[in-house]
């Protein structure tokens, strides 16, 4: 119990109780004193015994609490602004709405205490034991809470934007909802802590450790999240866009339907992580492995993955529109139907790919590997695929009209039914290719290799087939109306049921012509031809 004498002279006043401290060193007892709404103004109460006191109400503004002892004591609304706290003792007390603004708490034990709608304005907390604390809807807007120890905390809905954090402890914290815009939380241990639906826009977290953290939800735009732990997180429909993630660690992080708009996730250790249908618009994943993930209808349009791994990926329904996947590694990944619009894949390696039905319009594909891609029915208008590699790709279908293939390596693909009205493929390679049924109108061959090409049912009218070498070709009804195969090489080719109609033969030794007029079935008109010299005729 309180010492009487003692307690009758505080309620005097803080003149005569400061005076009697200066003359009485001792330490005064108050446990469990009933001193609610008393004002005590810069009263001297260092050291003081206040165990399980009650001062709920009072009026403490700037009074000196260093070393006190107010373990259990009630302290709901009260006035400590300014007050000094530091060293003192608060386990378990009860400061429930308390105005501790630019208080002193410093290396104060404050475990399992109830801080609850607090308002700790600029206070200092630095080292302070919050083990198990009760902050929800605290105000400790810049608040120095460096190295305190915060572990089990409830956080909720508290406001610490501009907060300073750094080597603190919120190991298994609670802080949902919480608002930590712009604080500095470097180095933190947020480990298993609960951060869903929390504001950590602009905070400054590098090297914190966020391991198991919950942040579903939680909005971390343009955070600085560089060589933060993020092992196992879940932050799924998280919004981290403009974040930076350089060099973070990811592993098996739950990111699905996250916002990583414009995020630097370079050098990142993004192993096992879940991103389907996540917003990756104009992020940075150069050179970042994601191989065999699934980012099936992710948002990557914009994104740079520049030399990325992503072989046996799954994209379907992606959308990669204007990506940077220069010199990237897709090889044997699944993209049917994925939306690769005026993306730059040159150079990249796309061997047996699946991009069934893809969105390849305006595309770079130049010096890409294609060999053994599936790319039925793609969509590849005006598309750059100068010097690729397309060997035994499957092209059925797909649309080509006004592409670019000059120098494609085109052999044993199969291309029946594709259109390649007014593409370019000069001096390509497309032996034993088949275009059976193709559209080639317009288009420009010159100087490309057909040798045994399946051309039959092909329409060829108006292109351009100068010097180009079609030997063992099969043309059987294939239209080349105005077609140009001047100097072409016709040898041993298969003409049934085609049709030349102002065709452009000159260049073509006259013997040869004959020779393909005695084929059954095909039509002749108003042919342009070298006609016999008269010394031709004499040696006949």
């Amino acid at each position: 119990m309180a010492d009487q004498g003692q307690l009758a002279l505080l309620r005097q006043g803080r003149a005569e109780w400061n005076q009697w401290r200066s003359d009485h060193p001792r330490v005064p007892d108050l446990t469990r004193a009933g001193l609610s709404h008393i004002c005590l103004s810069d009263v001297n109460l260092q050291g003081a015994n206040l165990k399980g006191a009650d001062l709920s109400h009072a009026e403490l503004s700037g009074a000196d609490l260093s070393g006190v002892d107010l373990s259990g004591a009630d302290l709901y609304k009260t006035n400590l602004n300014r007050s000094v706290l530091s060293g003192a003792n608060l386990s378990r007390a009860n400061l429930g709405c308390a105005q501790l603004n630019n208080a002193n708490l410093s290396r104060t034990n404050l475990r399992k205490i109830h801080l609850n709608e607090a308002k700790l304005i600029h206070a200092n907390l630095k080292e302070a034991d919050l083990r198990g604390a009760d902050l929800s809807e605290a105000d400790l807007r810049e608040t120095d809470l460096s190295a305190a120890d915060l572990s089990g905390a409830n956080l909720s809905y508290a406001n610490l934007s501009g907060a300073i954090l750094n080597d603190a402890n919120l190991s298994g914290a609670i802080l949902r909802s919480t608002d930590l815009g712009k604080a500095i939380l470097l180095n933190v241990n947020f480990s298993k802590a609960n951060l869903a639906s929390a504001n950590l826009s602009c905070a400054r977290l590098r090297g914190a450790r966020l391991d198991g953290a919950g942040l579903c939800e939680a909005y971390m735009c343009a955070a600085d999240l560089r060589e933060v732990r993020l092992c196992a997180a879940d932050l799924r429909g998280a919004n981290l866009s403009n974040t930076n993630l350089r060099g973070a660690h990811l592993s098996g992080a739950e990111l699905s339907g996250a916002n990583l708009n414009y995020a630097d996730l370079s050098e990142t250790d993004l192993n096992n992580v879940k991103l389907r249908e996540a917003n990756l618009h104009g992020a940075n994943l150069c050179g970042a492995d994601l191989s065999k993930f699934d980012l099936s209808e992710a948002r990557l349009d914009g994104a740079c993955l520049r030399k990325a791994r992503l072989c046996d990926a799954k994209l379907e329904s992606a959308d990669l529109s204007g990506a940077d996947l220069r010199q990237a590694d897709l090889s044997r990944a699944q993209m049917y139907r994925v939306k690769l619009r005026r993306a730059d894949l040159s150079e990249a390696r796309l061997s047996e790919a699946n991009l069934t039905d893809a969105d390849l319009r305006g595309a770079n594909l130049s010096g890409a590997r294609l060999e053994g891609a599936n790319l039925s029915d793609a969509k590849m208008r005006s598309g750059d695929l100068t010097g690729a590699n397309l060997g035994k790709t499957e092209l059925a279908g797909a649309n080509l009209v006004g592409a670019n293939l000059v120098g494609a390596n085109l052999s044993n693909a199969r291309m029946c039914r594709v259109k390649l009205g007014q593409a370019r493929l000069c001096q390509s390679t497309l032996n034993n290719v088949d275009l059976s049924d193709a559209d080639l109108s317009h288009a420009d061959l010159s100087d490309a290799t057909l040798n045994h090409a399946d051309l039959r049912g092909t329409n060829l009218n108006h292109t351009i087939l100068a010097d180009a070498i079609l030997t063992d070709a099969n043309l059987s009804g294939a239209k080349l109306v105005e077609t140009v195969l001047q100097r072409a090489q016709l040898e041993k080719v298969t003409l049934t049921g085609a049709h030349f109609e102002r065709t452009d033969l000159r260049g073509i030794p006259w013997l040869l012509i004959m020779e393909l007029t005695l084929q059954r079935g095909v039509t002749w008109k108003d042919l342009q031809y070298d006609r016999m010299s008269d010394e031709e005729t004499d040696e006949d």
